[in-house]
């Protein structure tokens, strides 16, 4: 025998355990619209600042943000004035090396130089001497001679 399972009533009538789907979407729809009052509430055409200040903070801003560019150019332009002194330091550190190099050859030639003078004036006194003796020899000569005459 066939076991015929009758529907009771109460089945009938009972409804899924699942919400459908267009229930939800109204739902998730109302939230949104309550959401969307709630904000359009809060929303207010008066300013929160008023517009003289905001427009004083819009000018100052702008001004700093040209001073900033300003700044960025002439940090630009002295970064550059700095390598260019740089190079002419290096520059002129190798000419000054040069050049005290070439200072100690001429103040060594000096040094000789005052070396030979100082010896030259020593022969050129000893010259002056050995010409007084000469002469003195030769008067002495000269005038013995005549006078011997």
């Amino acid at each position: 025998m066939k076991s015929i399972r009758r529907k009771r009533p109460e089945e009938d009538e009972e409804e899924s355990a699942f919400v459908p789907m267009t229930d939800m979407t109204v739902s998730f729809l109302f939230i949104v619209m309550i959401l969307l009052a709630f904000f359009a509430v809060q929303f207010s055409d008066v300013d929160n600042v008023p517009r003289s200040e905001y427009e004083k903070v819009v000018v100052e801003r702008d001004y700093l943000i040209k001073t900033v560019k300003d700044l960025r150019l002439e940090i630009d332009r002295l970064n550059v004035i700095l390598k260019e002194l740089k190079l002419e330091n290096e520059q002129l550190i190798e000419k000054n090396t040069e050049l005290n190099d070439e200072n100690k050859r001429l103040n060594d030639e000096l040094d000789n130089a005052l070396k030979l003078i100082a010896k030259l004036e020593n022969d050129l006194i000893e010259l002056k001497n050995k010409n007084l003796n000469l002469n003195l020899i030769y008067k002495t000569i000269f005038r013995n001679y005549y006078n011997l005459k």
